[in-house]
């Protein structure tokens, strides 16, 4: 990801703890093919992450954090 991200001033890539996202906010001509980066990676990564597409940004985040996970978490507190 980070070769793909370097790969144009208008991509930045934001490396979060378990995860990373890639952002094309500032190139957004690049939708495709960064919509095409993403979905040939993710069946490599699918198993232990999930795509979270958003505005102008996807993410990879770890399968076992989600929002469910959180409350469920907080509940049994």
């Amino acid at each position: 990801m980070r070769a793909f991200a370097d790969s144009d001033p208008g991509l930045l890539l934001e490396e979060k703890r378990g995860g990373v996202s890639l952002h094309y906010r500032r190139a957004p001509q690049l939708e495709e093919q960064c919509t095409t980066f993403v979905q040939k990676l993710l069946p490599e990564i699918e198993k232990d992450f999930r795509l979270i597409a958003g505005k102008m940004v996807f993410e990879f985040a770890p399968k076992e954090h989600h929002k469910g996970a959180a409350i469920s978490k907080m509940m049994q507190r």
